[in-house]
């Protein structure tokens, strides 16, 4: 397959033809963008040393073989200007944590000093205490 990269064939059809990955197959190879962590080790660091355009060698992970070809790179903002921004969106994401809505759900409870009378549902908010 790089051979037939350097040689010039067009790499989208080459993912199409070759890609085991079904994700990214049928996109011709493309992937979202990503940043550091979100890859594994071996994909991350090929991808990172390569310019814009640039083909890797073929790179090994635990998920198989890869050649990267780097479309776009971005430039990280400082921490001070996305600061805002993380903060939002690791707020979105714990309000969607199943996790966080027992923690809160039980803390509350706890407070509530919630009495059941009915015999048949004394035992409702146990298994919310432990």
């Amino acid at each position: 397959i790089k051979e037939k990269l350097n040689s010039g064939e067009d790499f989208a059809a080459l993912a199409k033809q070759y890609s085991e990955d079904p994700g990214s197959k049928e996109k011709g190879g493309e992937l979202s963008e990503f940043g550091p962590g979100m890859m594994v080790k071996e994909f991350e660091d090929a991808a990172y040393k390569l310019e814009v355009g640039q083909l890797s060698e073929p790179v090994k992970s635990s998920f198989g073989y890869h050649i990267i070809k780097l479309t776009d790179k971005k430039e990280l903002k400082p921490y001070e200007e996305e600061k805002d921004n993380i903060r939002k969106e690791l707020e979105q994401q714990r309000i969607q944590d199943p996790q966080f809505h027992q923690q809160v759900t039980r803390e509350l409870l706890k407070n509530a000093d919630i009495k059941v009378s009915d015999k048949d549902l004394k035992d409702t908010f146990k298994e919310l205490e432990k």
